[in-house]
């Protein structure tokens, strides 16, 4: 099972999860996880602090999320959680700030 994880350097949770720098992209193992890449968020760049964008789309980065089935954040805003979701994409919430004590919430409440 593979998850991305918003994060700018790639050991804490990203609050903001469309606008972190980059996604972990992990395979989750039953006991843990391990890192298989990490991909630029260029979507991020686009968006200008203080302005609302109610009609952009999450297309490139739902894109280059395509082969995560989970995403696992602190938050997500609603047009990126129905984009994510619409893609197949599972959102799991947590909120632990590091990424290896999120992935342990994770396997605790997703993984049966």
């Amino acid at each position: 099972m593979r998850a991305a994880v918003p994060t700018n350097d790639k050991t804490t949770l990203f609050k903001r999860s469309g606008r972190a720098n980059g996604f972990l992209i992990i395979d989750i193992q039953e006991n843990g996880y391990k890192e298989v890449g990490f991909r630029e968020n260029n979507h991020s760049h686009h968006h200008h602090h203080g302005e609302e964008h109610h009609g952009h789309s999450h297309k490139e980065i739902v894109d280059e999320l395509a082969d995560c089935n989970y995403i696992i954040v602190n938050m997500v805003g609603k047009h990126f959680g129905k984009d994510l979701l619409d893609a197949g994409i599972k959102i799991f919430k947590t909120e632990k700030q590091h990424i290896s004590e999120a992935v342990k919430d994770f396997l605790a409440n997703e993984i049966r």
